[in-house]
């Protein structure tokens, strides 16, 4: 059960609490993180750690994820939109276009793709960047 709130926490963008709420939900997290490894070869599995670790704004641990799941599933392009994202996040425009191109060539029919990539290009050519 405390898993399941914390993966529904975090789907609403609740993933730190303060005292002793804040220490069983990242108690937690963790027990979420580590049941989404039971079946090493699962891409799915790899693809919602990765987003889970990403909103926990841990980005090596996301990126690990994703990088897996990409191994495990190339053509799923979920794992690309995230590691776009975590790129955007930290001001590397020019990886997560690159990501998200990805996608697009894959997967032209993307949702928001397009967006996504107008925006960081938008940002990457913005004063100061």
């Amino acid at each position: 059960v405390r898993t399941y709130a914390a993966e529904a926490l975090a789907q609403l963008g609740i993933v730190e609490l303060p005292g002793n709420v804040g220490a069983a939900l990242k108690k937690a997290q963790d027990e979420y993180a580590a049941s989404l490894m039971t079946f090493g070869d699962n891409a799915g599995d790899h693809i919602a750690l990765g987003w889970f670790e990403m909103e926990r704004r841990n980005d090596p641990a996301a990126i690990a994820a994703l990088e897996r799941a990409l191994k495990l599933a190339p053509s799923n392009p979920q794992p690309r939109v995230f590691l776009g994202v975590i790129a955007a996040r930290s001001g590397d425009y020019a990886a997560a276009i690159r990501e998200w191109k990805k996608v697009r060539s894959a997967q032209p029919g993307y949702p928001n793709i397009d967006r996504l990539i107008e925006e960081a290009e938008r940002l990457r050519s913005a004063p100061g960047q």
